[in-house]
């Protein structure tokens, strides 16, 4: 076993007597993390909106495809205007001006689409035999889609129709609207003519009765002129004023039956009721004729004729009125059209279902409505980190630097140097990004021993730390790059070396620090590997050799850069971050989440740990991250030109310990600024 003072490096460069003790900086306080923000509906919209494209275009699509699919319908209309201020009559009612009611214009378009008004547009042979009724109950179709309706702000009626060819749809409406108004003159008509064709009969009937008694009233006085007959047919006998009595009953009733069947028409209940009272007043009538004819027959039939004719004028007079005016309002409403057609129907140019626009319109709210919300659904269940400004703010990590995807296929050693193979690549000057921070950020010139960590494995740790650590060796500085992941250690196969031997055979006495740390082909930049794997790691890490092995190095080497197993799955990185100046947490764009880099940085802070910022590997161009230098530094001349004038080496700047001055600096470090 070795003793603990052999493990120092044996190099009359780094002579224990010419180095003042290190002191490594104050533990960090901790610091509660940051209330994450709740990501914007926008912005959720935007990261995601290669969804909403695609819902889009498959919502156009099928728009599209419907509209090719979809038989068009063509609609016609016809707008007309009912008159209500007109004279109407109807059965069992007295003539006036109607004015058609809150419910008539309703009552209208109902009476259009009724069997009485289709019939008689299906009646026509030039509308039965349209196309559009091939194939199809006719009537049914028409009261299925045959439209009347009454305007909001006016009284005017719209008549439409929609049918797969226009010339039908027009021809249908205005057949309806012909067929209606046809109906409605006829009504008229067909009111006065059945009124009139009832009353004029027994207007002739009755003056047919008047003359035949008067003439029987000329022969009785012809015959007995020897009598005086009385002007208002009465006599002394009380027969003959019985008679007149029954006589007037029965006119009176007789009068009320005629007046009610004028009225009423003959159907009318109240009037069978009047004529059963004059049935029997009638037989009362007969009854009291006969016995005052006992009594004095030429007086009683000079009397009954008398009072035939009487009352057969009473009644004969309101008929002729009746008729009179029935005849006048008949010859007046042959002058008034009550219906007016304000606009016929035409054969419509353009389908009115489905519409173009509008279905492609609806389709595309739809599309993007539906893309939105998957978008947003998308987002809220994908944690994923997706850009720097999102780390910062809901990780709560300032941001050291952007390193982009390297293109191509590379080997582990390939990626790991890439600082080195390729020093004009956009990755390259993404690490000088990142070494500039590290600089001249929080650690300040105090971080000589640096921590590269990350939430998970597969975040691009182990390639950062070596890459960072060859950024840092290029400016003449001294740098051991340590790896410390005691669980799956990669460094020595990223950097090409042995690692028979390394930080676990030094730690457990079996080798000197001089053998384990091996140069790599880096100016300034070693290696202490991690060597055997044991089986305590953590004790190892905690424990006081590794604590002073720390310190020691630490007076030896401009910087140390620690290499750490993942933060989330053990707990050495917590260890090796309260042992360091400084830590840098390495996420990976699209893959790690934000439960895991808070858990990561809360697990950090924790334990003391100086999180200084965190670096954003394996960025995409052209998806919310940007790389400084990313259109200079990457193209094909500046890289050609690079291999033509080389840069100096920095190797014989370098001093034994320590920083440079600013003015001795090389050329690659005032490219930091």
């Amino acid at each position: 076993m070795l003793d603990r003072n052999e493990m120092v490096l044996r190099d009359e460069r780094y002579a224990p007597q010419q180095l003042a003790p290190y002191m490594p900086p104050p533990m960090a306080p901790y610091m509660a993390p940051p209330e994450p923000e709740e990501p914007s509906l926008l912005g959720a919209i935007f990261r995601h909106l290669w969804i909403v494209g695609i819902v889009l275009g498959i919502s156009l699509l099928l728009a599209c495809v419907y509209l090719n699919k979809t038989t068009p319908f063509y609609k016609s209309e016809s707008d007309i205007l009912i008159s209500t201020n007109v004279p109407v009559i109807t059965p069992g009612d007295q003539t006036g001006i109607s004015t058609g009611g809150g419910n008539y214009l309703y009552t209208q378009t109902a009476f259009m689409k009724s069997s009485i008004i289709l019939n008689a547009v299906l009646s026509r042979s030039d509308i039965a035999d349209l196309p559009v009724f091939k194939g199809v109950n006719a009537l049914g179709y028409l009261h299925e889609n045959l439209q009347a309706d009454v305007g909001r702000q006016n009284d005017i009626i719209s008549v439409s129709i929609s049918t797969p060819r226009p010339d039908d749809s027009a021809a249908i409406v205005n057949a309806v609207v012909d067929a209606y108004r046809t109906y409605q003159d006829s009504s008229k008509n067909d009111n006065f003519g059945a009124i009139l064709n009832e009353l004029q009969p027994q207007k002739e009937a009755i003056e047919k009765e008047i003359n035949e008694d008067e003439a029987r009233l000329d022969d009785i006085r012809q015959k007995n002129q020897s009598i005086t007959f009385l002007a208002d047919g009465q006599s002394n006998a009380p027969a003959i004023i019985n008679l007149n009595v029954m006589t007037q009953h029965y006119a009176e009733l007789r009068a009320r039956v005629m007046d009610a069947q004028i009225n009423w028409g003959s159907a009318n209940a109240q009037l069978r009721t009047l004529q059963a009272q004059e049935q029997q007043a009638y037989v009362d009538f007969k009854d009291a004729q006969q016995r005052a004819m006992e009594l004095n027959s030429v007086q009683a039939e000079y009397t009954k004729y008398r009072s035939d004719i009487e009352q057969q004028r009473e009644y004969l007079k309101p008929l002729r009125d009746r008729i009179n005016q029935l005849e006048q309002q008949r010859d007046l409403m042959k002058n008034i059209r009550s219906i007016t057609v304000m606009e016929p129907a035409f054969p419509s140019p353009s389908p009115s279902w489905p519409v173009p626009s509008q279905t492609l319109a609806v389709a595309g709210l739809l599309g993007l409505t539906l893309g939105g919300f998957l978008a947003f659904l998308r987002d809220r269940t994908d944690n994923r980190l997706r850009s720097a400004e999102e780390i910062q703010n809901i990780v709560g990590l300032q941001i050291l630097g952007v390193v982009p995807r390297m293109p191509g296929r590379r080997t582990s050693v390939a990626r790991a140097m890439s600082v080195h193979l390729d020093p004009r690549s956009e990755v390259a000057e993404a690490y000088r990004t990142i070494r500039t921070a590290v600089y001249f950020g929080a650690a300040g010139t105090r971080a000589r021993t640096l921590l590269v960590t990350s939430p998970e494995a597969g975040d691009g740790k182990t390639t950062s730390a070596s890459n960072l650590a060859i950024a840092i060796a290029q400016t003449g500085r001294s740098v051991l790059l340590l790896d410390a992941d005691f669980r799956k250690p990669t460094q020595h196969k990223n950097l090409d070396v042995n690692d028979s031997i390394g930080l676990s055979s030094v730690l457990s006495g079996t080798e000197t620090l001089d053998r384990a740390i091996q140069r790599t082909g880096v100016d300034g930049l070693d290696i202490l590997p991690c060597g055997a794997i044991p089986g305590n790691p953590s004790e190892i890490l905690n424990s006081q050799e590794f604590g002073e092995l720390v310190d020691r190095l630490a007076l030896k080497y401009d910087h140390i850069v620690f290499d750490s197993p993942p933060v989330n799955l053990v707990t050495d990185a917590r260890i090796l971050g309260a042992v360091c100046d400084a830590t840098v947490l390495v996420l990976r764009a699209e893959k790690s989440t934000r439960k895991a880099a808070e858990h990561a940085r809360n697990a950090l802070l924790s334990v003391g740990a100086k999180v200084i910022g965190a670096i954003v590997n394996d960025a995409a161009r052209g998806k919310g991250y940007e790389t400084y230098g990313g259109s200079y530094y990457g193209t094909s001349a500046m890289r050609n030109a690079g291999e033509q004038h080389p840069m100096p080496s920095t190797t014989s700047f370098r001093p034994a310990g320590g920083y440079l001055p600013r003015a001795s600096r090389s050329d690659t470090d005032v490219d930091e600024g």
